[in-house]
């Protein structure tokens, strides 16, 4: 069933051009009937042409249901329902939204057992999660003996710490919350003093909406094999595990950008290569890690530098290390500096060798491994040995799934008999958005949260365009503004990080542009734009009215 009309949805324009239809008609049929005005005009007639005009609405969505060609050329008009039938012809199903999980730390001053039951709740940023099973937080590891069961830890403050898994109560990317945010139980348990995002949610989906489904139509006939981009797209998105994938790009033959073909002494292409860019989630993943570092440099002022690597299973599609600090440190914020980032390529024992031949056309992909060093400014190093070792806390920003996708397409049974393809993340762009809105004296309060969401998830979003308009993030402002209400010009800011591992700036506040660098893999093709609510800021400023 098409969801009907309501009275409201008519344009009373319609309704007048009814209302006269109906008044000719009725003089055609008896002349001597005055439907000029009066109560026979005014209501009668009135009324039939408001029930025929949304008589014709609701015939209108159906037909826009129903047609292929008037699904496409715009899918916003027809009934989901009825798309859904259209498309199954096609081998086409709608992907549903799916809710958000992620892990929450819970800190105590005391470190007494406590018992967390099934359906507590958490808020953060007024978005609310739950437990789906019971915890039992236990100081002694010997008490350890389910999944359920968590060990409390002591910090180095003498507070306490355990984490549980939280689910979101609702589908949708808005529920996709960011590594180290607050999230507050409803109800405090007993010695609560804080609890916070150990890593950025995760799974977090909206339901597929016509447009989406619709740009799908040409992949739910297509062939799903490694040939073509139309049919590779379609093989990969069949794959539950990937059917998700936000957006991807797929560079080979004849493309300035694919380099890794022209591995001979000839300035020629001789094809036969594939790098296919692949960006799985909408934001960032960030993820928590504690990793033993190495002192491999004692510094004048009796400090020193450390050292930490990753093999190629620990850091696939990952683009940097953030956060940097000791492991007891309880600050979510700050961290030590990376002196130097070192990355190389591992393609050893594969049973299928993808052809790489530099570090930067191996850079984000699961074949990477990655070096750091850091300047520990609170240890001193006087007493140390080299290569004395300690944990740190650090955190992982990338995108997940390279591995999985690399290692499905590098399959026997999927793989191009003549040809090899290399899984990319995207070259990240992060962007920082500032921006100012200005409101008349008593204006109501606007959700800043609700607006951060939109803003990161249409920069998330925009696919391989390689520019960012500020008139389009404007207009997502609007949306959720009066008609008194006014908004600055919009700063973006980018970062990119070449797979080189040089960094690029741009800004603007009309449009963050990509220049192609295809010499060194950087173009629309394969540069995405990445930001999260935390990198937008937003300030008020009251606009006060002259007086006349």
């Amino acid at each position: 069933m098409i969801a009907e009309k309501n009275i409201a949805d008519l344009d009373p324009t319609t309704v007048a051009q009814n209302l006269e239809e109906l008044q000719a008609r009725i003089i055609e049929s008896n002349p001597n009937i005055d439907v000029s005005r009066g109560v026979f005009r005014d209501l009668i007639l009135f009324y039939a042409a408001v029930i025929n005009g949304r008589t014709n609405l609701n015939l209108q969505d159906y037909w826009n249901g129903r047609s292929l060609k008037a699904i496409e050329a715009d899918p916003t008009l027809a009934d989901p329902d009825l798309v859904d039938d259209v498309l199954s012809n096609f081998r086409l199903e709608r992907k549903p939204g799916s809710t958000a999980v992620g892990e929450i730390a819970i800190v105590r001053s005391i470190s007494t057992t406590l018992t967390i039951a099934v359906g507590s709740e958490f808020i953060a940023n007024g978005k609310s999660f739950v437990t789906v099973q019971v915890y039992t937080a236990k100081a002694d590891e010997a008490q350890i003996n389910s999944d359920t069961d968590r060990l409390i830890t002591e910090l180095n403050d003498g507070n306490f710490i355990f984490t549980i898994d939280v689910t979101a109560t609702d589908v949708g990317t808005e529920f996709l919350i960011t590594k180290d945010t607050v999230v507050v139980p409803s109800v405090l348990p007993t010695g609560y003093l804080t609890s916070y995002a150990t890593s950025n949610f995760r799974d977090g989906v909206n339901e597929e909406t016509n447009t989406e489904l619709i740009n799908r139509l040409q992949q739910g006939i297509a062939a799903r094999a490694l040939s073509n981009r139309v049919n590779m797209a379609a093989m990969l998105r069949n794959i539950d595990a990937f059917s998700r994938i936000v957006s991807m790009s797929i560079v080979g033959y004849g493309d300035p950008e694919m380099i890794r073909d022209r591995h001979t002494i000839f300035p020629l292409s001789f094809g036969g290569r594939v790098d296919w860019y692949i960006r799985s989630e909408e934001l960032l993943r960030k993820t928590g890690v504690t990793k033993t570092a190495t002192l491999v440099e004692k510094t004048t002022d009796s400090y020193g530098m450390w050292q930490v690597t990753f093999n190629r299973d620990e850091v696939p599609g990952i683009y940097e290390v953030r956060n940097i600090q000791q492991a007891d440190a309880q600050s979510v914020i700050g961290g030590y500096n990376i002196e130097e980032e070192i990355r190389q390529i591992d393609v050893s024992n594969l049973s299928f060798k993808i052809d790489i031949t530099t570090e930067a056309e191996g850079a984000y992909t699961r074949f990477q491994t990655l070096t750091i060093r850091f300047k520990d400014t609170d240890t001193i190093t006087t007493s140390l040995a080299l290569n004395s070792t300690r944990d740190y806390k650090m955190e992982l920003a990338g995108v997940p799934l390279i591995d999985s996708v690399q290692d499905t397409v590098s399959s026997r049974d999927v793989r191009h008999y003549g040809a090899d393809a290399l899984v990319k993340a995207p070259v990240p762009c992060f962007v920082d958005l500032t921006l100012t809105i200005f409101r008349p004296v008593g204006s109501d309060d606007i959700d800043t949260d609700a607006i951060k969401d939109s803003l990161a998830g249409e920069v998330n979003t925009l696919g391989f365009v390689g520019k960012l308009y500020a008139s389009k993030l404007s207009d997502v402002v609007h949306n959720f503004l009066s008609p008194d209400d006014s908004v600055s010009a919009i700063a973006m800011l980018g970062r990119i990080k070449y797979p080189n591992g040089s960094i690029q700036y741009v800004q603007s506040t009309e449009v963050l542009k990509i220049e192609d660098d295809p010499d060194n893999l950087v173009s629309y093709r394969t540069v995405q734009f990445f930001t999260d609510p935390d990198s937008i800021g937003i300030s008020f400023e009251t606009a006060i009215a002259p007086e006349i």
